[in-house]
């Protein structure tokens, strides 16, 4: 089951079709009688700009409404945006506004071609209309598990700066850790999200004084606290929060469901019960491929003793280089990967052992 929703109505934005036509809503270049009372159609048999009249006078056709283009390409914000690739197991646009996409579901992103996945055009009134209209569609842009720039997209059209036109080339790099970071969930949301995966699937919802009292305990408060697993780490959730601002997606995928808040995805579920013995967390001395791609170079060997900040090796993906570099002082261990080789997204390269008093 997908599931939806919104802390607010979303204004239904129409298509006025405006703004590259003409204002009174007949013919537009190129279609029949596009030329004018008398004058010949644009682009007909025959004709050619050098000799035929244009049908209008520069200053007189005017414009009508607001237009906006975001592209949505497959790389993570959070990682530079490093590029990212994968079967699209799961994908969703918005059908509000118009998306040009050259991929399905059930897709695959590969790390040959340039990363751009979809274009979102919006249309408004206004700019401020055609802000948010564009804003809403990058809310609950779906491209799982590949990464994409969705969040960071909505996040820059709603600062008060982009909103003003005030912003200039350097925009981006002076607020970077700002438009990048990704937020947590907001309380509300995480709480809709405990509340669908805890309730069973039923057509109906029994009627009984259980369904009408969450939490209800004899002779105490009612308990509406949980836990929710969110992105492998555990959250504590007030089932009784039911505040939210934002537009939100959950979607079931093979392990588990994705939630899909301010464009930003994360990954979602119940608390799950860890064997004995699990590992909680990756030592600090792993090094992964922060991104899939093609081993470039190599610059150590099993055994070497390294200094924090060394160059360990590169990868390349999508014409984009990136060199990998020891998290701290130690000795190389359990050096996998060669030159030439394909790595994917979060493979163990190597180790570095720390060495005492590092």
């Amino acid at each position: 089951m997908k599931l939806t929703w919104s802390g607010a109505d979303v204004e239904d934005l129409r298509s006025r079709g405006r703004g590259l036509g003409v204002a009174d809503g007949g013919p537009g270049l190129g279609e029949p009688g596009g030329g004018g009372k008398d004058g010949p159609r644009l682009g007909g048999p025959g004709r050619g700009a050098p000799r035929d009249p244009l049908p209008k006078r520069q200053g007189e056709p005017p414009i009508n409404g607001w237009a906006m283009e975001a592209r949505l390409y497959a790389e993570n914000p959070e990682t530079g945006f490093l590029p990212s690739t994968g079967t699209l197991e799961a994908f969703e646009l918005s059908d509000v506004i118009r998306t040009d996409s050259g991929v399905t579901q059930g897709g695959e992103v590969s790390p040959f071609y340039d990363p751009m996945i979809a274009k979102l055009i919006s249309t408004g009134e206004t700019r401020g209309e055609a802000i948010d209209a564009l804003a809403s569609a990058c809310d609950t842009v779906l491209t799982w598990p590949v990464r994409n720039n969705a969040g960071f997209l909505a996040g820059l059209l709603r600062r008060n700066e982009f909103r003003e036109a005030t912003v200039t080339t350097g925009f981006i790099g002076e607020h970077l850790d700002a438009v990048t970071t990704r937020p947590s969930p907001a309380p509300g949301t995480l709480a809709t999200v405990a509340r669908v995966l805890a309730e069973p699937v039923e057509t109906t919802v029994p009627d009984t004084p259980w369904h009408r009292l969450p939490g209800f305990r004899l002779s105490a408060p009612a308990d509406l606290e949980t836990r929710l697993e969110v992105d492998g780490a555990g959250v504590t959730i007030d089932l009784g929060d039911t505040s939210t601002d934002t537009h939100a997606l959950l979607q079931p995928v093979s392990d588990g469901h994705v939630l899909v808040e301010a464009g930003w995805a994360y990954a979602v579920s119940l608390p799950r019960t860890r064997t004995a013995g699990a590992a909680d967390a990756v030592s600090d001395g792993a090094v992964r491929a922060p991104m899939p791609g093609k081993v470039v170079s190599v610059a150590v060997k099993d055994g070497a003793q390294v200094a924090s900040g060394d160059k360990l090796m590169v990868i390349e993906a999508m014409k984009m280089e990136h060199t990998l570099t020891a998290p701290m002082d130690g000795k190389v261990t359990g050096l996998t990967a060669q030159a030439g080789a394909q790595v994917a997204e979060g493979v163990k390269l190597m180790e570095i052992v720390g060495v005492e008093g590092s």
